[in-house]
């Protein structure tokens, strides 16, 4: 009997339908079953639903909680313009998310958590330490940047023993203007917050830096689906404006798109799991 492995993917992009379909050919082709949940949701409705089903579970009543290996979630869009803050009811409702991932009672999760620049720092000491989380679990919290042409930046890591706090060090984006090509006053900036535990960040050797130029570490969460440790991803893209929301950068309108990490995650993702099979190792 074929084994499965469970690829949910939650967004409105066409390429998540192309992505279904080429794992659909390669499931033929070998003898390995992919499950593979497509939906199109609405903002924030995906963790709502995530976290009603939660909810029905502890309180008694089955309801099938998503069983996956990787989770892409796509429709998280929060678009800034004259430096206005993220509403403050998507706040609350991400972080009833993270804190109800954590405290369903699910073993080996990483919780990959990822926000925008006006979330502040004890936001997340909060959703961890309701959650279950201790502050000598946190294990590593990696930021990336990325900017107007689609350049991606791995600002850092940082990893945290027995620490009371969280300290992100980070370029702010108001830095951003001094870099040289960039009009001043504009950014776009997409912020990754990554959290796992001390001894999965080991068991998994840590960061690749040949992978931080993608805006995923997608190798990372190979290693993490191969060795058991369920993983999710929390695809959250930032865009802000400060100044005339009208302005161009070398002579083009500054638009919010993904399409220039798509271009290189998707292929990317499919590559990596063409050669894990090539290996045999899934």
């Amino acid at each position: 009997m074929s084994e499965h492995i469970d690829i949910i993917i939650y967004g409105q992009n066409p390429i998540f339908r192309i992505l279904r379909g080429i794992l659909l050919v390669v499931e033929s082709l070998r003898h390995y079953q992919f499950r593979i949940w497509v939906d199109t949701p609405a903002g924030f409705d995906v963790g709502e639903q995530l976290i009603t089903a939660l909810r029905l579970n502890e309180a008694g009543i089955q309801h099938r909680l998503p069983d996956c290996s990787i989770v892409v979630l796509g429709a998280y869009h929060f678009v800034q313009f004259e430096g206005t803050r993220i509403r403050s009811d998507r706040l609350n409702r991400l972080a009833d998310l993270a804190c109800s991932f954590g405290s369903s009672g699910q073993k080996g999760f990483l919780a990959f958590i990822n926000s925008g620049l006006e979330i502040p720092n004890d936001l997340f000491l909060k959703c961890l330490r309701i959650s279950g989380w201790q502050d000598s679990s946190i294990g590593v919290l990696g930021i990336k940047c990325i900017y107007p042409d689609g350049a991606v930046c791995h600002v850092g890591s940082t990893l945290f023993a027995d620490s009371g706090r969280i300290t992100l060090a980070r370029r702010p984006a108001w830095d951003i203007a001094s870099l040289p090509g960039y009009p001043i006053g504009a950014s776009v900036s997409c912020l990754h917050f990554l959290l796992t535990k001390h001894e999965v960040f080991e068991r998994v050797g840590g960061f690749s830096n040949k992978y931080q130029q993608y805006l995923f570490d997608t190798e990372y969460c190979i290693k993490c689906l191969l060795i058991d440790v369920q993983s999710i991803i929390h695809d959250d893209v930032t865009a802000i404006f400060y100044g005339n929301s009208g302005r161009t950068y070398n002579g083009r309108r500054i638009v919010t798109e993904r399409s220039e990490w798509q271009k290189v995650f998707f292929p990317f993702l499919l590559k990596r799991l063409a050669k894990l099979y090539a290996k045999k190792i899934i």
